[in-house]
Parts: structure tokens; C-alpha cells; sequence
């Protein structure tokens, strides 16, 4: 039921409760009703303003896991196991990887991910 509805419906009630009593329940509801929509725009706007990289950043396909990091579960030499995102994946290796040396996914096949060692003298990489 739409707040129109509602109010129109809260003034016949008024006909019998007494007209003042439904024109205060009418203008409390609708006022409610346009506050409640004003912070949901104030929410809505502060989000697209704010740039936030955590709130834009890509969480899903292969966008979001290209620059993840995991672990090796097998040696991958160069096909192996390995465990990003809480799940374990296929994985090619651009050089051999011994179990349970941090990887990093450096692109996404299907489902086979194809990853990097990372090492002590690794730089990181900046994601875009």
C-alpha cells in the first residue's frame, strides 16, 4: 500500500475517530515516509561521491581474481592445485611452485587459473 493510499484511507478512518487525530496520523505518516526516502538518496549519493575502492572494486569473474593472492596445495609444475577465494582451483604456473608457496593469479582460463609464485622479492602489484 503507497503512502497516498494509506493516507486517504487513514482520513476515512478520521470519520469516525475524529477528524485532527487522522490529519496528525496523516502528516506524521507522510513525513516519515519522505524522510525515510531522503536518507535512502543521501545513502545512494554518498556511495557514487565517495569513490571508495572497496565499494567498486570487482568481487566476481575473472576481473576479481586477477592480483589474488593463495596458496599452492600441490606442487604445480607446471599444472597443479591450488586454494584462492576459499576454493581450490586448477591451476598452470608460469614457473615451477612448490606446496604451500603463495601464488598470485595473474589470469583466468575457464576454470584454470594461471598464477605466479610469489616470492620474498616479489614487488606487488598495483590493481587498477
Amino acid at each position: 500500500m503507497t503512502g497516498l493510499a494509506m493516507t486517504g484511507a487513514l482520513l476515512e478512518l478520521g470519520t469516525r475517530i475524529g477528524g485532527w487525530l487522522a490529519v496528525a496520523a496523516a502528516v506524521l505518516l507522510v513525513g516519515w515516509l519522505s524522510l525515510h526516502r531522503l536518507a535512502a538518496l543521501a545513502a545512494r549519493l554518498a556511495i557514487a561521491v565517495s569513490g571508495d575502492e572497496v565499494s567498486s572494486r570487482v568481487h566476481g569473474g575473472r576481473e576479481g581474481m586477477v592480483g589474488e593472492r593463495g596458496i599452492a596445495r600441490t606442487g604445480l609444475d607446471p599444472r597443479g592445485k591450488v586454494f584462492v577465494h576459499g576454493e581450490l582451483w586448477t591451476a598452470v604456473a608460469e614457473a615451477p611452485v612448490a606446496p604451500a608457496q603463495p601464488v598470485e593469479v595473474v589470469d583466468v582460463e575457464g576454470l584454470t587459473l594461471r598464477v605466479r609464485p610469489i616470492t620474498q622479492h616479489a614487488e606487488p602489484r598495483v590493481r587498477g
